[in-house]
């Protein structure tokens, strides 16, 4: 609103004064085309070189006083009589046009026009009003009203002197000024909502579902058992990096550490095995790598125990091929290579391995980027979306040695951990089919960065998360025989948590809130969170002191079941938090510039034609700016609204309307308050 005075003597405000994308102010308030000044950068220039009006005279001046109002008058003489009673006042340019070298000096300011005697209508020139519009970050208008004005050009210097008098003080002037000020970003929709009386209710908004990823939750350490929760913290400490990587990590290695040897029964004729797809999602120097290697060492020792198994069993088995040979006997069965660890994760290498190891097997890679890269060819996502729900599988493939026939994997289990920046992220897209709802993502805040620590990893600390794989995964030789999985359940109590939890999940998913790849995500975090309880549950007893090894596993706990909620939450932020960290791909880049645009200009309402106007090189690409308004309707920032005129045979048909959700303008204005206007 603007101000203006009163017979009593009080500056009143009055009516704001919009103006449109291709329109200013009259003195009656309404809007006026002005053509050529469509874009931001389309400021009359001053036709000499240089300028000396007082905004260019007074710039050092004006960037001296900081965040203080700029009054702008009509005439130089008001303006010095304002300055004389310690005002911030200039002038506008006399020949009426703003130049380049004064967009710099108000640029970001908050400006009140002092209005008032020959000019006391309003019937400031167009051009200007416009310009100023989108140059400075607030805008008012103040007239005086009662000023008798004896010369229509100082009639200002005779009010500020009169007032001056009266013993008004300028603070009383400032104040009211400032109260007069108004967001200029609503100025740039007031074309399209000159026919306020004429539109449509508001729609009924749902939540905002665009905007800033969600706060980092951290990671709950104390959902392990105390040894592996030392680890962790210890890792992360040594490090230097968030504890979310070493978290992720241990969960995984735990799982592929169990492999098929145990599985939970959720109820009859539905199992999970406790393979996990996890990734750590961090920038160069993060901490992702070293975090990673230390977590799936001893895993790696298991595997280097296994290769050496296989080394005496050759020996034995060459020897018995020479005894066999000599007594005429037929050979042996020749021993087997079996793994535990793989960091080499091709499709031929993975499958040989699998069908060799039915324990199963943990793929850790430094450089995840390629394994997501992979789950864009139909038969490698295939085999790895299958592994992770253990169906059996027939892949046809060349063995080695050129021989034909098909690899069969009765029970395949197969868990992953790797590393990726968040552009491996951006490029994932739609190719991945599956992808975002069967990983889990560790995204800490990339501001967190811990202090220098002198400490590194002790051995005792080592020593208790190796001592817990191992028992997991118990001795290298069981995992020459074939797997008969033992199948535990649910405590009594752990079935009620259950129960309750998954009914009011259930609730959550058939609300209206959810697109389709978030209730995907939803669905699966329910059996992964089933999978995680499973893997505490195993980690509480092989960090159990007085637990025997090789003991049976009781039915999963209450508080196992509980923690693993926790951690459900966790990686429900998270996983938002990385399909921010990809852009939400699924409509590229064009859903954030329009709605970048939105911002900067501050439309409530707007056309796909004013769009396509503004952003010209949607011309070039057609459906994309519908596509990606389909998108942005979907998580509530736009709501379509009725066309702007009815339709007729002949012509184009009318443009679609869109309404913008008054959150996403809000953020928009705090943005402004608090980084200035944008360009």
């Amino acid at each position: 609103m603007g101000a203006s005075r009163n017979s009593s003597g009080e500056w009143e405000r009055s009516e704001e004064r919009p103006v449109g994308e291709s329109g200013t102010i009259d003195g009656d308030g309404d809007v006026q085309d002005v053509e050529n000044l469509d874009e931001p950068d389309g400021f009359p220039a001053v036709a000499s070189g240089a300028d000396d009006s007082e905004p260019v005279r007074f710039a050092d001046e004006i960037a001296r006083r900081g965040d203080e109002v700029v009054l702008v008058t009509r005439t130089a003489a008001e303006a010095a009589a304002l300055r004389d009673w310690g005002l911030l006042a200039v002038a506008r340019p006399e020949d009426g046009r703003w130049c380049e070298a004064a967009r710099d000096v108000f640029e970001g300011r908050d400006v009140v026009f002092i209005k008032g005697g020959a000019n006391r209508s309003g019937d400031w020139s167009d051009p200007d009003v416009r310009v100023m519009s989108l140059i400075v970050r607030q805008i008012g208008f103040l007239e005086p009203r009662d000023c008798a004005a004896p010369e229509p050009r100082n009639d200002l210097a005779v009010f500020a002197n009169d007032q001056r008098a009266r013993g008004i003080s300028p603070e009383a002037l400032v104040r009211e000024a400032r109260e007069s000020l108004f967001d200029v970003r609503a100025l740039m929709a007031a074309k399209e909502g000159a026919g306020d009386a004429d539109r449509e209710p508001e729609p009924d908004w749902p939540p905002l579902r665009y905007g800033r990823p969600p706060a980092a939750e951290p990671f709950p350490v104390d959902v392990f058992p105390e040894p592996v929760a030392r680890f962790v913290h210890a890792v992360a400490e040594a490090v230097g990096a968030p504890a979310d990587f070493a978290g992720l990590a241990a969960l995984v290695t735990a799982g592929a550490a169990i492999g098929r040897s145990t599985v939970l029964e959720l109820k009859p004729g539905y199992r999970v095995a406790p393979a996990l797809f996890g990734l750590n999602v961090g920038g160069p120097s993060s901490g992702t790598s070293p975090s990673l290697a230390a977590v799936v060492q001893p895993l790696r020792a298991i595997d280097g125990a296994l290769q050496r198994l296989y080394g005496e069993e050759l020996d034995r088995y060459e020897q018995a091929v020479r005894e066999a040979k000599e007594a005429g006997r037929d050979k042996p069965a020749a021993p087997v290579l079996r793994s535990a660890l793989l960091e080499d994760f091709s499709f031929e290498t993975v499958v040989g391995q699998l069908a060799r190891s039915p324990r199963g097997l943990l793929v850790a890679c430094d450089d995840g980027g390629p394994w997501v890269a992979s789950l864009a060819r139909g038969t490698e996502r295939r085999l790895w979306f299958s592994a992770l729900r253990g169906l059996p599988l027939r892949i046809d493939q060349k063995r080695a040695g050129g021989a034909e026939g098909p690899t069969r994997l009765s029970g395949p289990f197969l868990a992953f951990c790797g590393n990726v920046s968040p552009g491996v992220l951006e490029r994932v897209g739609e190719r991945a089919e599956g992808f975002w709802e069967r990983v889990l993502f560790a995204v800490p805040d990339a501001a967190r960065c811990r202090p220098w620590s002198g400490r590194g990893l002790a051995d005792e600390v080592q020593t208790a998360w190796a001592d817990a794989i191992d028992r997991l995964y118990g001795p290298a030789a069981a995992a020459a025989a074939t797997i008969a999985p033992r199948v535990v359940g649910l405590a009594a109590d752990a079935q009620e948590e259950w129960a309750r939890w998954y009914d009011a999940r259930a609730d959550g998913l058939n609300g209206p809130e959810a697109d389709a790849v978030e209730r995907a995500v939803d669905r699966k975090l329910c059996d992964f969170t089933a999978r995680l309880a499973l893997i505490l549950h195993a980690l509480d007893a092989a960090c159990h002191p007085t637990r025997a090894e090789g003991a049976p596993l009781p039915p999963v706990s209450r508080s196992a079941l509980e923690r693993a909620l926790r951690l459900g939450v966790y990686f429900r932020v998270h996983q938002r938090r990385a399909r921010f960290a990809a852009g939400d791909r699924s409509v590229d880049g064009t859903a954030r510039a329009i709605v970048d645009w939105l911002r900067r200009t501050g439309r409530t309402r707007f056309s796909v034609s004013t769009l396509k106007g503004s952003l010209r090189w949607l011309a070039h690409r057609p459906g994309e700016a519908e596509g990606a308004l389909d998108w942005l309707e979907q998580r509530g920032a736009v709501a379509r609204g009725a066309p702007t005129r009815p339709a007729s045979r002949r012509g184009r048909p009318p443009s679609a309307v869109y309404a913008v959700h008054p959150e996403l303008w809000s953020q928009a204005r705090r943005e402004l308050q608090e980084n200035g206007p944008r360009g």
